[in-house]
């Protein structure tokens, strides 16, 4: 059933044309072609898990209106995705900068409010403490309003191991994810400078060439016919993402035993593992 799944969409045509969008401070640079079928067996997949693993499962209409918004989604995509990714010292402890190409006229603020609804039905059903909320136009800058989609931790007890140990990866205010439009790419970022991550993403240049790591990853790939995903992991900085991670961590309060694990790693390198 995996391998029927994992197969090449026709329909993809071959290079990047947001390849430009990658950034060599990042650890991880990853380039995603929008597999129309893969995604879609993927969506129906997840509807069953969480279905399955809701309380009381879910209702036929609830099921049905989670296939439909999940659909809509899926026809406004384009054909590419690109991402880079990081651990960071700060909260959150991540960096995240994802680009998705959305087709022309399409405006994914139109179902944010029903995916929200969704989600937020969906953790209540299967008993987790999250909820979502969406801030539109928190800001405007060159001309592009800026989103805000906020995942809140619901309080329990002090005591309570789950509570304490998402609040110290995440913080007690919960992770922010900042959204944003331009044209036909919906520009995504978080992290602990989330908002100038956002405004550097509107000013790139659609066009750019990709350079770096990113440029000698499909340098070695090119002339394969498997090229619907494409990563650069660059792991020292990796590494060294981790540990500053791990030592932005450790508090008086709740001391991290491994604040040191990566400590000391300072090495400027372009190497890279290609996937």
């Amino acid at each position: 059933e995996l391998a029927k799944m994992l197969q090449a969409d026709p329909a993809a045509a071959k290079g990047y044309q947001l390849a430009g969008f990658t950034d060599d401070s990042f650890a991880i640079n990853g380039l995603m072609k929008v597999n129309q079928p893969l995604f879609q067996h993927y969506n129906e997949m997840m509807i069953q898990i969480m279905d399955t693993a809701a309380q009381d499962g879910m209702t036929a209409e609830q099921s049905e209106k989670t296939k439909n918004l999940m659909n809509q989604m899926m026809q406004m995509m384009g054909s590419e995705i690109v991402f880079s990714f990081s651990y960071a010292a700060g909260m959150p402890p991540m960096r995240l900068r994802e680009v998705v190409e959305l087709k022309e006229g399409a405006s994914i603020r139109t179902l944010m409010d029903q995916g929200l609804e969704m989600a937020n039905t969906m953790y209540e059903a299967m008993e987790l403490p999250f909820t979502l909320s969406y801030q539109p136009g928190v800001e405007t800058y060159n001309s592009v309003e800026i989103d805000t989609v906020k995942l809140t931790f619901a309080n329990q007890t002090d005591e309570d191991e789950v509570t304490q140990a998402i609040q110290k990866m995440y913080g007690p205010e919960g992770l922010t994810y900042y959204t944003a439009q331009k044209g036909k790419l919906l520009l995504v970022t978080i992290g602990p400078k989330g908002i100038d991550e956002m405004k550097s993403l509107i000013d790139s240049n659609a066009s750019a060439a990709p350079g770096g790591e990113t440029k000698a990853a499909l340098d070695l790939l090119n002339g394969t016919d498997h090229t619907d995903m494409a990563l650069s992991i660059n792991i020292i900085r990796l590494m060294k993402g981790l540990g500053d991670m791990m030592q932005g961590m450790d508090t008086a309060a709740a001391p991290n035993p491994l604040k040191n694990l990566f400590s000391g790693i300072n090495i400027q390198s372009q190497s890279s593992l290609v996937l």
